[in-house]
């Protein structure tokens, strides 16, 4: 044996086959002993100590066995105390040790104190030995250390643990360590030799504070994963991080991630759209090959509880590129949601005024619907969000087709573009009710109708824009069915709508359908909950208003809404040669809702209303007069005869009663003023009048309407170029059943005309037509007149003679 020391000149060691270098020690401490044992020799030591560097202690013992006629072997080891990171490439075995993972363990391990630690190895040696025949091992124990074991994610500071090693195979026992913010738990890092390189799997977990996630966002591959839009959330509560990474050390390998997180109390909210979640609970897991686990995350999204699931799917149109899916479900009470959005939703009148009206009375909702939205995230690419809900269970109270039942199903889908040019794209499908493209800018909106369906008719191509131009909204239209402007102020000046056309479609089938009644208290609430005092006043003004295919004038109107009560003031409309003036009210009078309407027709002829009344009218005249006060229960659109209550002054000139099938309702009485029964009924020869129509000089009468009874207060008077004749009485509107008195005034020789007389008479056509009594009268009048009874219906009268040649009175 040779007892070995250190002198002046350092000791160096070498184990070639094993290590890349020789050692240099300052000092060493060694016996080192042989023996020759014939074919065989035999080299070992058991007592080496050595010093490297300042305070590394190294101890060691080995035994080499060389047999001329057999197998080497070798046993060796080497323990190690105070050495530091900077001497794993020296003392790590690197001709046995995969290259990737030496490499890796010199390289990725920047900084560490390693306590102790132990090198074995033994087996066969020699060139033409099998590969595995050596075995080797080592561990080591660590602290204060500093591992980057992927440029991608954050490095691992203040590591301890231990490191062992097994014929390649290493396992990293991290007991504590600090990275990215987080303190972790105890975890591992395993390192696989493979056939070209070696496999890194780092398990560990940490509780994660909601401040550190924008760090891992900004600094880790989980900003990418989860998107752009993800670095503008904001994170609350406490999470648990569960992260299993899988690094192949081959150059350009992706590393494969599996990641845990768990919360109980996390919120998330986002700022650019006013959105929110709370109560976040649950455990989400992500793989970046297999995806997301199918557990849904419970949450709360405006005050309602939802679910939210996570997904990823390849693109079949995109080889390479995934898909991730986020997908929320939940029930939403769209009151709530305007009151949230800071909408005001509920009436500001006492509930006593008000007759306890819901919050959703002022936009029509009640209750809430499920829904299910669903974001898509694919890189390079915007986000897309769709939303979509059957609506069963919100009620809507909106006017036509667009108002529903609770129960009813009524489909909506709509898409949202977060990146759409110039705002927030929303494209949206109602089922049989719309189809829209809005575009909502920070300057205000634009809304296209693709489609808008009303009734049986179907909108097409409605623009809409809307400005804020600060101290108001402009709102502009332009569709075949409108053209104008309307001007919402933000003060309590009144919102103006002025149009250059209007067009209105009268729709007949739907006229037939029988609308669902109302009861008496039904009405009074209904109209009540419209709460008419919070309306703003308007100023309508309509250039050309069309119905159909018809031109119904110029028109013009303020609405002046009051409590429980619209006051429609200041009607004017020029109807072709006619103009309409008066006002209209509907409100509650007598516990009972009512519309009143005041006002005059005059001008030309009447016929310029048949557009109105879609109509033929049985008159041809020149000048039209006529004074109106009536009121009917219910809204002003609920017009009928039956219910109509008012006064009614007439006067006509110069026209003709024309024969008429076609005529409404209302016009239908002067059918019996032409009626060839009545004339012939009469025996006398007016055949100048009826064949083609009562001429008439002059019509002039009043009457009283008391639901649907129709009274001549006194009478109607009509004066012909050769006759005239006044009715008095009354006739049913509804049942159109006559009890009337005519009295028919003919001059004494018959080519004397009647209007001649009159004119004699000081009574001009121009003026009153009641100087029939006052003619009639006179002992020397050229005229006389002949008394019947009308009774029977407007198309069957009966016509009875009471008395002939008599004053009429």
């Amino acid at each position: 044996y040779v007892v070995a020391r250190a002198a002046e000149q350092p000791i160096t060691l070498a184990f070639p086959e094993l290590f890349s270098g020789e050692w240099s020690f300052g000092e060493v401490a060694a016996t080192v002993a042989w023996k020759l044992d014939g074919p065989i020799t035999r080299v070992y030591a058991d007592d080496i100590s050595i010093t490297y560097g300042k305070n590394t202690h190294l101890t060691g013992a080995f035994d080499l066995k060389l047999d001329q006629q057999g197998e080497d072997n070798l046993g060796l080891r080497v323990g190690v105390k105070n050495a530091d990171a900077s001497m794993l490439g020296a003392f790590v075995p690197g001709k046995i040790v995969d290259p990737g993972l030496y490499e890796w363990l010199t390289t990725a391990i920047k900084k560490a104190d390693i306590t102790s630690g132990v090198f074995y190895g033994h087996g066969q040696i020699g060139n033409d030995v099998p590969p595995g025949s050596f075995v080797s091992s080592m561990w080591y124990e660590f602290d204060n250390a500093t591992v980057q074991y992927d440029t991608q994610w954050p490095e691992v500071t203040e590591a301890r643990g231990r490191v062992a090693i097994q014929n390649g195979d290493t396992l990293v026992s991290l007991a504590a360590g600090k990275t990215g913010g987080l303190l972790l738990n105890p975890g591992t890092v395993a390192v696989t030799p493979e056939k070209d390189s070696a496999r890194v799997r780092v398990d560990v977990s940490a509780p994660v504070p909601a401040n550190a996630i924008a760090y891992w966002m900004q600094n880790s591959p989980f900003g990418d994963m989860a998107g752009v839009e993800a670095a503008k959330l904001d994170y609350g509560g406490n999470y648990e991080l569960g992260l299993a990474i899988h690094l192949s050390l081959k150059d350009g390998a992706e590393p494969v991630v599996e990641a845990n997180v768990r919360t109980s109390n996390g919120s998330i909210s986002y700022p650019e759209a006013g959105l929110r979640w709370d109560d976040i609970s649950g455990a989400l897991t992500y793989h970046s090959v297999k995806g997301f686990s199918t557990s849904p995350l419970e949450a709360t999204f405006l005050d309602e509880p939802v679910q939210v699931t996570f997904s990823q799917s390849s693109l079949d149109q995109a080889p390479g590129m995934t898909s991730l899916t986020i997908q929320q479900t939940g029930t939403l009470s769209v009151p709530d949601v305007l009151r949230q959005a800071g909408l005001p939703t509920s009436n500001p009148k006492p509930e006593a005024e008000t007759e306890g009206d819901s919050q959703s009375s002022r936009y029509g909702f009640t209750g809430g619907a499920e829904y299910s939205a669903q974001l898509e995230l694919v890189a390079n690419r915007p986000p897309r969000v769709t939303v979509r809900s059957s609506l069963e269970g919100l009620a809507i109270d909106w006017p036509g087709s667009f108002s529903k039942k609770a129960a009813e199903a009524a489909p909506l889908s709509v898409e949202i573009d977060t990146e759409a040019e110039g705002g927030l794209g929303i494209v949206g499908q109602w089922e049989n009710r719309a189809t829209f493209d809005l575009l909502w800018k920070n300057t205000g909106l634009e809304l296209t109708f693709g489609k808008l369906y009303l009734g049986d008719q179907i909108l097409t191509n409605i623009d809409l824009e809307a400005l804020d131009l600060g101290d108001r909204w402009v709102l502009t239209t332009r569709s075949e069915r409108a053209v104008g402007r309307i001007v919402f102020p933000d003060d309590n000046r009144p919102v103006t709508a002025d149009f250059e056309v209007l067009r209105l479609v009268r729709d007949k089938a739907a006229a037939k359908d029988a609308p669902e009644l109302l009861t008496i208290e039904q009405q009074l609430k209904a109209f009540r909950a419209m709460d008419m005092a919070s309306w703003p006043d308007v100023d309508i003004a309509i250039s050309e208003l069309r119905l159909n295919e018809d031109s119904l004038g110029r028109w013009s109107f303020h609405l002046r809404p009051d409590h429980q009560k619209l006051n429609i003031i200041g009607i004017e409309g020029r109807l072709k040669s006619l103009t309409l003036l008066g006002d209209m009210t509907w409100s509650v009078i007598n516990n009972q809702e009512t519309s009143q309407f005041s006002g005059t027709v005059h001008g030309g002829a009447l016929a310029d209303l048949s557009g109105l009344f879609d109509s033929e009218i049985p008159l041809s005249n020149k000048q039209s007069n006529i004074e109106l006060k009536l009121d009917w229960p219910g809204r002003p659109d609920e017009f009928e005869l039956a219910d109509v209550n008012g006064n009614v002054k007439v006067r006509l000139d110069d026209g003709v009663i024309l024969k008429s099938n076609n005529s409404a309702q209302v016009f239908r009485i002067f059918n019996l003023l032409n009626a060839d029964t009545l004339w012939r009924r009469l025996k006398l020869d007016f055949s100048d009048l009826y064949e083609r129509g009562v001429a008439f000089d002059a019509i002039s009468g009043k009457a009283r309407l008391d639901e649907g009874l129709l009274i001549l207060d006194p009478e109607l008077q009509v004066v012909g170029p050769s006759g005239a004749f006044k009715l008095s009485g009354s006739t049913n509107l509804e049942k159109e059943i006559l009890d009337m008195r005519l009295v028919v005034v003919l001059p004494l020789t018959q080519n004397l005309p009647l209007a001649a007389l009159l004119l004699g008479a000081s009574a001009p056509i121009g003026g009153a037509l009641f100087v029939l009594d006052k003619v009639l009268g006179d002992p020397l009048s050229k005229l006389t007149s002949a008394t019947y009874s009308v009774t029977g219906t407007w198309d069957a009268p009966k016509v009875n003679l009471s008395q002939v040649f008599d004053t009429g009175k």
